[in-house]
């Protein structure tokens, strides 16, 4: 095996450029998803600035029955809203008859029309307002997809990378500070209430539009209103009057934000100058990794042992194909009993890992033993995330046999070291070399499967019926869980020693 750094490169910059066209879908903020959301036509917004929630609490009722009016709201507004499926059709128009012929021939492609993943509606932004319907300018988060569609439209597909992004939201979220200063501004003139207008709301359309550097086809919605209950909100929430001289006051508002200079508050400025990756990206958990990962690479300093030098290796080792007579007795020579690990987990008898399940188990600590990487795969349902409680057993039972070989408590302890723990200075024992190493990261980005089975292994329900009376620690582990549960007394936990 051998780590090809413009090999890596070229992987990652690939990878990194297919999330930046990932969409975020928002099927459950329509009026056929959840409870919780109201939906505002362009045509309602141009002819009633009274629409809005805030303005028109009766608005709330239509976000479901267990909303109501006299109930304290803060809002998520999701902007600038178009198709999903406005990516194929601009990249047709974009590939013209290369492309056309491909995505022709894609349309009766079953397998290609299930993969594809495009219907429904999507934004470029989200940004929240508080209980009184005021901006909330730290709370922007912005969508990567729209850009990179209007780079790939202008033929600029080579300059999809973070740090353009970061520069393009850089200048949008400074248009934004203007915009909302613009606002506060002749809202003060008018004496009135801070509450955000659709008059802020179609500058930003405007804004974000030019940003993203593409016209979108006309959608169903223009704006989407998430509520979300404060319980500290005064009762009942008092209605924010939008006045005929407020409105007056907000005529050619376009031109007053470009004609004038209106310095936003210091805090607004910090916000948008404290960093490139201040703005949060709405649609893609792994862009910043790869960021960071492209980063380590350049400068040589990623570890070779990790995990994801192993995934970009250039020529991988390949093990034998298991369902060959090799990769049969691979399986058999895996399976024997010193290759078995000494912990399980305490489930019913009757519930073995299946023959896979326990090869994967047995192979797993060779290949991640010294940093590497492990993959399992096969269809839903076959048992995948359960293994993971064999492994973190296993993982225990190592940890036990050193603490067992240790004559006192203390000798688990090295040095007292202090540390900073929220400004406060406090001072812990650290663990002795032999008993580290033995932590364990899970993690999902799609699967609720692997959350449920970390949530339930203290769980006495976690347990088969032979081991329902072990109790070590057990009122340790109430006492604790009680602290954090608050009202909601454990009944069943049991704490495994650690």
């Amino acid at each position: 095996m051998s780590f090809d750094k413009q090999h890596a490169l070229t992987v990652l910059s690939f990878w990194q450029q297919t999330e930046f066209f990932n969409t975020l879908d928002l099927k459950k903020l329509l009026p056929e998803g959840d409870d919780g959301a109201l939906q505002f036509t362009t045509k309602e917004l141009q002819n009633n600035p009274s629409c809005l929630p805030w303005f028109n609490r009766d608005k709330i009722h239509l976000a479901g029955d267990k909303y109501h009016p006299d109930k304290a709201y803060s809002y998520t507004l999701y902007l600038g809203l178009f198709n999903r499926s406005e990516f194929a059709e601009q990249a047709n128009l974009y590939f013209k008859k290369s492309a056309g012929h491909y995505l022709a021939d894609s349309d009766n492609n079953e397998d290609w029309n299930q993969r594809r993943d495009d219907q429904g509606v999507t934004c470029c932004a989200k940004i929240k307002l508080n209980c009184n319907a005021e901006l909330q300018l730290d709370s922007l988060e912005m969508s990567t997809a729209p850009w990179a569609l209007g780079k790939l439209l202008k033929g600029q597909i080579d300059q999809l990378n973070k740090d353009d992004f970061d520069d393009e939201v850089k200048t949008f979220t400074e248009e934004l500070h203007k915009i909302d200063a613009s606002a506060r501004h002749l809202k003060k003139e008018a004496q009135t209430n801070t509450a955000f207008t659709n008059f802020e709301l179609f500058e930003i359309l405007k804004l974000l539009s030019s940003w993203a550097g593409f016209e979108p086809q006309k959608t169903r919605f223009a704006l989407i209103v998430q509520l979300k209950t404060e319980s500290k909100g005064p009762y009942p929430a008092k209605k924010l009057p939008l006045t005929d001289h407020t409105v007056a006051q907000f005529k050619g508002f376009s031109e007053f934000v470009k004609n004038t200079h209106i310095k936003a508050d210091k805090s607004a400025e910090t916000e948008v100058t404290a960093g490139d990756n201040d703005i949060p990206i709405l649609n893609s958990f792994f862009i910043d990794d790869i960021t960071r990962a492209i980063c380590l690479i350049k400068k040589d300093k990623l570890d070779l042992t990790s995990p994801l030098s192993k995934f970009l290796t250039v020529n991988p080792r390949y093990n034998a194909d298991l369902l060959t007579k090799e990769g049969e007795s691979l399986v058999k020579q895996k399976l024997a009993i010193k290759n078995t690990p000494l912990g399980r987990w305490p489930d019913n008898k009757a519930h073995t890992m299946s023959l896979m399940q326990q090869f994967s188990i047995n192979t797993i600590e060779k290949h991640i033993g010294a940093g590497g990487l492990y993959s399992v795969n096969g269809p839903p349902g076959t048992g995948k995330t359960t293994m993971l409680r064999d492994i973190i057993a296993d993982n225990m039972v190592k940890r036990a046999k050193v603490l067992a070989g240790l004559k006192l408590a203390k000798s688990a302890f090295s040095a007292t070291k202090k540390i900073n723990v929220a400004g406060e200075i406090v001072e812990v024992k650290a663990l002795i070399p032999e008993l580290s190493g033995y932590e364990m990261l899970v993690v999902s980005s799609n699967n609720t499967a692997v959350e449920n089975i970390t949530k339930e292994l203290p769980q006495v329900k976690a347990l088969g019926d032979d081991f329902l009376e072990l109790g070590y620690l057990k009122p340790v582990a109430q006492k604790i869980a009680a602290q954090v549960l608050d009202k909601e007394k454990p009944k069943h936990l049991l704490a495994l020693s650690k």
